[in-house]
């Protein structure tokens, strides 16, 4: 494996202004190495249907493949209150943990997600073109669900 340096622009999870990161992504360099890298990004898929700000709601999120670089393919999905389905795929990384995203630790990894069509972002209905804001990243961990992607893909809509 092996780190790659990327300069990225955007909100910080639930952050109200901008922040610049220069972020260190490992890059798998075999089979074996990817399929690590994706286990410790997400090890099995997750489903969020108890965020107190989007009560009625219910969101998946599931690691779909290597997208090349260290970035991978986060499907979100979410089934509003009427059932009506929306998907949308983002990018998802294991990151050394730098500057603002780990200000207590270093030396350490973390998975992120990234919304940022730059980096990757594929609608996977017509709808989600148009509720694509401006690029944000945070951390991919679901111990609380204010630090998920699913409040800024979906927060206009829900």
């Amino acid at each position: 494996m092996r780190l790659r340096t990327i300069a990225f622009k955007g909100f910080f999870e639930e952050q109200a202004g901008e922040t610049g990161e220069e972020l260190q992504i490992v890059v798998p360099e075999s089979q074996t190495e990817t399929d690590l890298l994706s286990w410790a990004i997400l090890a099995h898929p997750e489903t969020i249907q108890d965020d107190s700000a989007r009560t009625d709601y219910v969101f998946h999120y599931d690691l779909d493949r290597h997208l090349g670089d260290g970035l991978f393919a986060l499907k979100v999905s979410c089934r509003d209150a009427s059932g009506v389905l929306y998907d949308v795929e983002i990018a998802a990384a294991l990151v050394a943990t730098v500057g603002a995203i780990e200000q207590s630790r270093s030396g350490n990894f973390t998975p992120l997600w990234f919304i940022s069509k730059r980096l990757h972002y594929k609608p996977l209905d017509d709808e989600m073109e148009e509720h694509y804001h401006r690029p944000a990243f945070g951390h991919l961990r679901f111990g609380g669900v204010g630090n998920l992607p699913h409040r800024r893909l979906f927060g206009t809509r829900v």
